[in-house]
């Protein structure tokens, strides 16, 4: 007796299993098989469950496939977050080794910040000491930025302890002014004072609008006053103000 595929939703998870058990044990002609049917019909989710399979074996080579596809940026950026994202949860050190090597030092973001935020839920130190020893680029930053903010989240007495017992310099920069919008959402002068700890000119007036800009979204005048009671000089308050009143206050 012949079986049949069965139809609607039930039809869908049954060739999702099927493609990624494929993947997993045959990864090429998996995926050489959802491409096909992706050209055919614009259907991804054959593609994605392959990807899948190729991940549980080998997840950089999985990601390296995806990235030589010819597919939009936005379809690699998507399955591209989910492999790496579930990566890092399994195997961190090794998915921030293939990170390091995948950078886009010119963009806030990619594989480098995705790393760190997942990373920091798990193992907040070793994020954030990843992302410091990082070389200088805008993926670098915003890979502190996401570890930190992340930590925050969950124990913001205990960042803000480690960031304290960090030794001056960019990073510990990058750190503090983050903890200045994050501590600043609930008490601005707090955040006033992590932003007064950021040796980089720029970068004090930016942490200093981000302590202050929840304030600033809800009443603009109230902000002055707030900024006086700050160690900032009567020339940083002016500034800060700016950043706020010309927007966004984050560049």
């Amino acid at each position: 007796m012949a079986l049949t595929m069965p139809e609607g939703p039930a039809k869908k998870l049954r060739l999702d299993q099927i493609f990624t058990l494929w993947g997993q044990q045959d990864g090429q002609a998996a995926l050489a098989s959802a491409v096909e049917e992706f050209e055919k019909s614009g259907n991804l989710s054959m593609m994605r469950s392959a990807l899948h399979g190729i991940s549980e074996v080998n997840p950089g080579g999985a990601l390296d496939l995806l990235k030589a596809m010819n597919l939009s940026d936005r379809i690699k950026t998507d399955m591209g977050s989910e492999l790496l994202g579930q990566w890092v949860g399994k195997d961190a050190a090794s998915a921030s080794r293939w990170a390091t090597g995948n950078r886009y030092q010119e963009w806030w973001g990619g594989p480098a910040a995705l790393v760190a935020e997942v990373w920091a839920r798990s193992d907040p130190q070793s994020a954030i000491q990843w992302s410091s020893q990082l070389s200088p680029g805008l993926d670098q930053m915003s890979a502190l930025v996401a570890a930190t903010s992340r930590w925050s989240k969950t124990d913001l007495q205990g960042v803000a302890d480690y960031v304290s017992r960090q030794s001056p310099g960019s990073s510990r920069d990058i750190m503090a002014g983050t903890l200045a919008h994050e501590f600043g959402q609930e008490d601005p002068l707090s955040g006033l004072k992590w932003a007064a700890t950021v040796q980089d000119p720029t970068g004090r007036q930016r942490a200093a609008a981000g302590a202050v800009a929840d304030v600033y979204a809800k009443d603009p005048g109230q902000v002055k006053s707030i900024l006086k009671q700050s160690d900032l000089s009567p020339q940083e308050q002016t500034a800060v103000l700016g950043r706020l009143q010309n927007g966004p206050w984050w560049k």
